[in-house]
């Protein structure tokens, strides 16, 4: 499981769309929408797909704010990387690069770009496993 993401993480338009609605349906909104326009009716039924994907309270959340207009939802890939390569760094005390590589679906490679950029010698990391 990934750690949680901080809305500093987050970019502008996605932080506006936590504002309104939380953390959790803005992720869903960013996976579901990320990268298109939404177009948010000025008013929410209870069957509208919105209400469906992230419950009726932050659906007429989201309708009250931007009731009308089209959003950017954004697609977020900075912060979701940044999140995994955390989590990934939190996990490099245990685990291998091959086995990192698998569970992030990364190559070992880029697990070992990742642990440079985080100050962590491969070198190091494996002499400590034996």
């Amino acid at each position: 499981m990934l750690p949680k993401i901080d809305i500093t993480d987050l970019p502008s338009q996605a932080r506006e769309i936590a504002d309104v609605v939380g953390l959790g349906a803005t992720a869903i909104l960013v996976a579901s929408y990320g990268g298109v326009r939404l177009y948010v009716p000025e008013t929410i039924s209870a069957d509208h797909p919105l209400v469906q994907l992230i419950g009726l309270d932050a659906a007429q959340q989201l309708a009250q704010r931007f009731g009308g207009d089209r959003i950017e939802v954004p697609r977020c890939a900075d912060a979701l990387r940044r999140v995994r390569n955390r989590a990934l760094i939190s996990d490099a005390a245990r685990m291998s690069q091959p086995e990192l590589a698998r569970k992030y679906h990364l190559t070992e490679r880029t697990v070992r770009m990742i642990w440079r950029e985080a100050g962590i010698a491969a070198d190091d990391r494996q002499a400590s496993l034996f």
